[in-house]
């Protein structure tokens, strides 16, 4: 009897601990986005995911936003205000102040658990990771093109705010091709090497297809399509070589000393291989990549016959070859006179900030300091290549202290950033100084 107790405690106790082993839940989850403490712009809609380390153990999640209750999710992923979505109203437009998210967790072993985050709507430029802008468009080539049997097609896609753009991943009709990371985003450039899916190709329609993936980890999608004719000929008749001289002005006249712009705009770039320019009948430098300019602008040191520039009259002739063999000429020509105002000083530098590392709570202060700001016309800032302001007059400064205005200098986000300052003289001439910070926050 003593014998068959003890058994059946034994089997009880074996049940008990396999029937307990099996109800261990793991219910560790954690805010993912929005990060804590996150700032936002007035408006924005804030996108909210909360991660479970093993979701098979939640039975659901309850979202609340300052106590008002959001809505209930009961399988993973457990997100709110989705981009494209619609409900989750209390997260959307939302105004500025301070929010406490708190998300209620029932796991499978009938348990409850909660966690909270904060963020902040502040009015005026926040950033955050909830508003990601990642509309782009492809530039070239244009939706409906044609080119001829042979052709290298180059594809070049434009983003609104290439901040916000983690990578692009490029398909032709449906054939991955390449992934890039940072702007520009092109394939198939001109001297390139690899994108071999784009080069020599043959007769037939193609589809393009781009993959874009924004910092807030959404995908989207963009598609332009192209032909290639066939025929030795090339189909010259579908090739558009039009082009005119955007810089300089004709018959347009500069001081001694200037550098000269020359910046020639096809009216259909993809249908262009190559453009010559001459200056007094001096060849300079032949163009492929479809931006057809010379001088000043180009950082490679070269263009030197149009460089501090010496008195006299000039003729400027630009061969332009197109994809169909066609070849034609444009011209114009200007004057460099003499003159007082032929020394300009116009050199000039950041003043602040004056470090590579920036510590910032908020607001990003730029000064920029000229030698000589009587020969100083005016001076226009960019961050990232956005526009702040143009300022006229010395001191050369943006988001001072107690001003309003220069948003895109405010309530920076850490990371790394290009200032750019570019500079007209009295003399008519145009220059940049840059400057490349880091910026992280106390």
């Amino acid at each position: 009897m003593k014998n068959l107790i003890l058994r059946i405690i034994t089997l009880v106790s074996i049940c008990f601990t396999t029937n307990l082993s099996a109800f261990t839940c793991d219910s560790d989850f954690w805010f993912e986005k929005p990060t804590s403490n996150k700032q936002f712009e007035a408006g924005s809609d804030v996108y909210v995911k909360v991660k479970a380390r093993r979701y098979q153990d939640i039975e659901y999640m309850k979202l609340y936003v300052n106590g008002q209750y959001v809505r209930k999710e009961s399988s993973s992923p457990y997100e709110w205000c989705k981009s494209g979505s619609s409900g989750d109203n209390f997260l959307r437009n939302m105004q500025a102040g301070h929010y406490t998210l708190k998300v209620k967790v029932k796991d499978r072993c009938g348990r409850y658990f909660e966690k909270e985050s904060r963020f902040e709507i502040r009015n005026g430029y926040g950033g955050g990771n909830g508003h990601c802008e990642w509309d782009s468009w492809f530039e070239y080539p244009n939706n409906g093109g044609k080119y001829n049997s042979g052709s290298n097609v180059y594809v070049r896609v434009k983003a609104k705010k290439y901040q916000d753009i983690e990578y692009m991943k490029l398909y032709v009709n449906g054939q991955f091709i390449r992934k890039e990371s940072q702007t520009p985003y092109e394939w198939c450039k001109s001297n390139s090497s690899g994108d071999n899916f784009l080069k020599n190709m043959q007769p037939g329609h193609y589809r393009l297809k781009v993959v874009i993936k924004d910092k807030c980890g959404f995908t989207n999608e963009k598609e332009c399509g192209f032909e290639i004719k066939n025929g030795d000929s090339g189909g010259n008749h579908h090739c558009e070589n039009e082009a005119w001289f955007d810089a300089p002005n004709r018959g347009g006249k500069y001081t001694a000393g200037s550098n000269v712009l020359v910046k020639v705009n096809p009216r259909k770039a993809e249908d262009i291989d190559y453009m010559k320019l001459y200056v007094n009948g001096s060849f300079v430098r032949k163009v492929t990549n479809g931006v057809f300019q010379w001088g000043y602008y180009i950082t490679h040191g070269g263009d030197s016959e149009l460089l501090n520039m010496q008195p006299g009259s000039y003729a400027l002739k630009v061969l332009i070859k197109d994809k169909c063999g066609k070849t034609t000429y444009k011209y114009c020509n200007f004057e460099v006179e003499d003159g007082f105002n032929n020394h300009c000083d116009w050199n000039a530098w950041f003043q602040y900030p004056n470090s590579d590392e920036v510590h910032s709570s908020q607001d990003l202060y730029v000064k920029v300091k000229a030698d000589k700001y009587q020969d100083i016309e005016y001076m226009k800032l960019y961050i990232n290549g956005q526009y702040v302001r143009k300022e006229s007059h010395s001191p050369y400064e943006w988001c001072k202290s107690g001003s309003s205005g220069d948003r895109q200098l405010r309530n920076l986000n850490s990371g790394e950033y290009r200032l750019t300052v570019k500079i007209k003289d009295k003399c008519g001439d145009y220059h940049e100084v840059e400057k490349r910070i880091n910026v992280t926050h106390f």
